[in-house]
């Protein structure tokens, strides 16, 4: 039986109840805001958020109008980052961040890794 990594059972239901009083809509309002300014991307561009966790950054990005990647390996996660809300900018895909979708080499204009 292969032995499971600290990180593979980590981030579910509990972590999010470990974090909820850090995370506030006008919080990670705040941080995308910012992080817009700092990167001055044209609305449009390609932006990838690893891992994307619960998708806290990564809609709030595609509702910004930037076409928004987000790669998690937490199941558990994703499910409530979908519930967020998908669409024709904003997907959402279940992997290992060391193991990126050879589809994605020099495909997006920033990589974002926020949080942890």
């Amino acid at each position: 039986m292969k032995r499971r990594e600290w990180w593979e059972s980590a981030f579910d239901a509990h972590y999010l109840l470990e974090y909820k009083p850090l995370f506030t809509p006008e919080g990670d309002r705040r941080e995308v805001a910012r992080l817009l300014d700092v990167l001055a991307l044209p609305v449009g561009a390609r932006i990838l958020d690893v891992p994307s966790g619960q998708g806290r950054h990564a809609h709030l990005l595609a509702e910004a109008g930037y076409d928004v990647d987000g790669l998690d390996f937490s199941r558990e996660l994703l499910s409530v980052a979908r519930k967020r809300g998908t669409g024709d900018n904003l997907r959402y895909t279940q992997g290992d961040m060391r193991k990126l979708p050879g589809k994605w080499t020099n495909r997006f204009d920033a990589v974002l890794n926020l949080f942890t």
